[in-house]
């Protein structure tokens, strides 16, 4: 409990040293969070036991719309967040606690309502993990996972400080193949709450600029570690480096959003490697050349836009592959950060809903946008 305290202390001393700043709106939420694991595979399902409760306490913050992207967004909100859940399992699963960052936009925001959209990505401790004493949690092998949270929350303004608060969320669990068996762990939520509103402030700026529709291109270079349980072979889990060259380009329809394709040279060493029955170990599969490793994809999706980040969710299929495929297409979902002529990626590569690996990379960014006053 030291610890957690030690967080919590901590966060409220952040909270209130950002209090002065008169540019900002400042707002402190509290929830109860009800809900159920929602298993991906039938045989995942004697995981959910009893309902997931728990609780969460969420600062957010909102700046002065000084650009078209937060005041179009309604003054998108930011912050910091912990999170505490009983899994409704406690043999199996535990408990997990989570700190995260969030991002929120208002589809809807006047004095009396407000109804935004946000995401939270964080990381989370799982206490109970797989294991020769847990072999049915094939869902979590690492206690420290990555936590990524998608919501949808409703608030009704009691007055100009109180309000209540409603949330529908999905949040998933995993250690980004780092280390298998990594099915990953899905919740369905609900909560309601309570939004203390600190300081708030009404906008006047209206924004001068916006980047016009156009077109960019860009070629990244990532690499990863890839469990070799990932590709089918019946391991223990051996890391192999994986790599991709990313060449594609885009077309910005909208200063929040642009649509994608791009072509994917891909090198999975663990496509190398087999299982071998009578060695009882992993062996370079014999007399095979690069190109019988090498695989192209052809993926394509769609980018939304903030300023310089860009969330992606893009889906792909190979178009040249020799292995005797276990998979014939592939996601990539994950972020960049553009600072042209640069651009820095982290995305991660799965199989339907299996994670391969996490793709960490840099590459050169160019477009033809214009500022238009």
């Amino acid at each position: 409990m030291g610890k957690v305290q030690g967080i919590i202390a901590a966060i409220f001393y952040f909270l209130f040293s950002l209090n002065g700043h008169a540019q900002k709106s400042h707002e402190l939420r509290a929830d109860i969070i009800s809900g159920v694991i929602a298993p991906h595979y039938s045989d995942m399902a004697v995981l959910r036991q009893s309902p997931v409760l728990g609780a969460s306490l969420q600062y957010s913050y909102s700046p002065e719309a000084l650009n078209v992207f937060d005041h179009s967004y309604k003054r998108p909100e930011y912050g910091l967040g912990i999170e505490f859940i009983n899994l409704g399992n406690p043999e199996m699963l535990g408990s997990s606690s989570a700190l995260y960052l969030h991002w929120g936009f208002h589809a809807i925001k006047n004095e009396k309502i407000r109804l935004k959209f946000w995401f939270a990505p964080g990381m989370a401790y799982v206490s109970k993990i797989y294991g020769i004493d847990n072999p049915e949690n094939t869902a979590i092998s690492n206690h420290n996972n990555i936590y990524f949270k998608l919501a949808s929350s409703f608030a009704y303004s009691l007055n100009k400080n109180l309000s209540l608060t409603t949330t529908a969320s999905i949040t998933h669990y995993s250690n980004g193949a780092t280390r298998y068996p990594n099915r990953g762990l899905n919740q369905l939520n609900i909560s309601l709450g309570a939004a203390w509103i600190i300081q708030r402030i009404y906008d006047s700026t209206i924004p001068k600029s916006y980047p016009e529709k156009g077109f960019e291109g860009w070629l990244i270079g990532t690499a990863g570690r890839c469990d070799s349980y990932s590709t089918g072979i019946n391991s223990s889990g051996v890391q192999f480096w994986c790599n991709t060259i990313t060449l594609g380009a885009a077309y910005r329809y909208s200063f929040w959003g642009k649509a994608g394709i791009s072509v994917d040279g891909i090198i999975n060493r663990a496509d190398h490697h087999y299982w071998d029955v009578n060695w009882d170990k992993i062996l370079p599969v014999p007399d095979q050349t690069f190109m019988d490793y090498f695989r192209i994809g052809l993926c394509g999706g769609h980018e939304f836009s903030y300023k310089n980040f860009g969330f992606l969710t893009y889906a792909g299929f190979y178009v040249y592959s020799k292995i005797k495929p276990y998979d014939w297409s592939y996601f990539r979902t994950g972020f960049r950060y553009y600072i042209k002529p640069v651009v820095l990626n982290l995305t991660l590569k799965s199989v339907g809903f299996k994670a391969q690996y996490l793709e960490f990379g840099i590459g050169l960014y160019l477009n033809n946008y214009k500022k238009k006053a």
